[in-house]
């Protein structure tokens, strides 16, 4: 075997292991999703650390947040930063005090 032929050895088998690695990884937030939960089309749930709450407010809620006060958000929406995708709305008061 020749120099170049081990290192285009190397190179595929490095392909196909980042390869596998990106499914596995894929996979794994897909399994944790589990059935009950939405996730983004990465297979993120709203619980994934690539995931961000973007909360919405009402006018007044706004203009309190511009004096400094704090505010709840009327509204979370789920964005994955990953694919970039809005998969999930809540208006949930539960559901928004624990992202807060």
């Amino acid at each position: 075997m020749t120099t170049d032929e081990s290192t285009a050895s190397k190179s595929t088998a490095s392909t196909e292991s980042t390869a596998s690695k990106s499914t596995a990884s894929t996979e794994s937030a897909a399994s944790e999703a589990g059935s009950d939960l939405p996730h983004c089309r990465c297979g993120h749930t709203r619980k994934h650390h690539m995931v961000s709450a973007e909360p919405e407010y009402t006018l007044g809620g706004y203009l309190l947040l511009l004096l400094g006060v704090t505010v709840k958000p009327i509204k979370l929406k789920f964005r994955c930063r990953q694919c970039d995708t809005i998969f999930e709305t809540t208006t949930n008061r539960d559901l928004i005090q624990g992202q807060i």
